[in-house]
């Protein structure tokens, strides 16, 4: 794949072709020059067939499997370096960007190359004016992360930006390597921002820049599998940050207990994630869900 402009947008996509239809439809309206790499995993909803119909400016890349959203944004990140792209946007499929967004973004990060990462205001779809992140903070002593949703009118420097829509410099991929494929989905762009950090790169969110999320599309906000996912790659991101001695004090002390109240009550499919999470954790298995319905236990 040849890629001439300096931005190339990477979607990782899993299914929902409408949402990614309206986030395509956003991406024709910008105003600054750049490509889009669809990277799909494997969809079974003829969102492939969808792209190469109606968007033929889009290019795409088809896995064979499911990789994650850490898994396929690596794959479009090897095809941007390749490519010589400067900048790279990552956007969640469920996304609508305002027309000057990437605008906003690079103009920002041009202005200085420790610039690593730069997010945008990320809005609810509905309601619109609500905000839903305007980066975010990380406690590293216990590995607690928060969205801000407050903002200022102006710049300022954040420990991370939501994966949902990020503006990395390619210069930092470079230099601090790609997601970790481990965490699968959540936290990997924590990871991510974290190591950009500790090399010496910035993390900023730009209010200027705006874009809308249908937040939670994908697996439910309070599905089990996000109880599972949440859990383990939390863990993992404390044994990174803090050691393996620390991500087992949290699991011995919090998740230890939150698995017991979710028995208490009876919430047999949250119980089942949770435990799922902390044994798969121990024994160091991480990637995609162990096969298996964890929603199962509802039943």
């Amino acid at each position: 794949m040849n890629f001439s402009p300096p931005v190339i947008v990477i979607i990782p996509h899993w299914n929902r072709r409408d949402d990614l239809r309206r986030c395509l439809c956003s991406l024709e309206k910008q105003t600054y020059p750049h490509r889009v790499l669809v990277v799909d995993n494997a969809s079974t909803d003829g969102s492939a067939e969808m792209l190469e119909k109606e968007f033929a400016y889009a290019q795409l890349y088809r896995c064979e499997q499911n990789l994650g959203f850490g898994g396929a944004v690596n794959v479009g990140l090897r095809l941007a370096v390749d490519g010589r792209a400067k900048y790279v946007l990552l956007l969640n499929n469920d996304t609508v960007a305002h027309p000057r967004l990437l605008e906003h973004l690079v103009r920002f990060a041009q202005e200085d190359p420790a610039r690593g990462v730069v997010a945008p205001s990320i809005y609810y779809l509905q309601p619109p004016e609500r905000l839903w992140s305007a980066g975010g903070e990380v406690n590293l002593a216990r590995c607690l992360c928060r969205q801000l949703t407050e903002s200022g009118e102006a710049p300022r420097k954040v420990d991370y930006a939501s994966g949902c829509a990020l503006l990395v410099s390619v210069k930092m991929v470079e230099c601090v390597g790609m997601l970790d494929p481990r965490f699968f989905m959540y936290f990997e762009e924590v990871d991510w921002c974290l190591r950009a950090r500790r090399a010496g790169f910035e993390v900023w969110h730009l209010p200027q820049a705006k874009m809308w999320h249908a937040v939670s599309t994908t697996l439910g906000k309070d599905s089990p599998a996000v109880h599972y996912y949440m859990t383990r790659n939390r863990l993992l991101l404390l044994q990174k940050n803090r050691g393996l001695p620390a991500a087992l004090l949290v699991m011995g002390t919090e998740y230890f207990r939150s698995f017991a109240v979710a028995g208490l009550r009876r919430e047999r499919a949250r119980s089942r994630a949770l435990w799922q999470a902390m044994a798969d954790f121990i024994s160091q298995r991480f990637g995609e869900k162990p096969p298996g319905n964890l929603e199962a236990a509802e039943k």
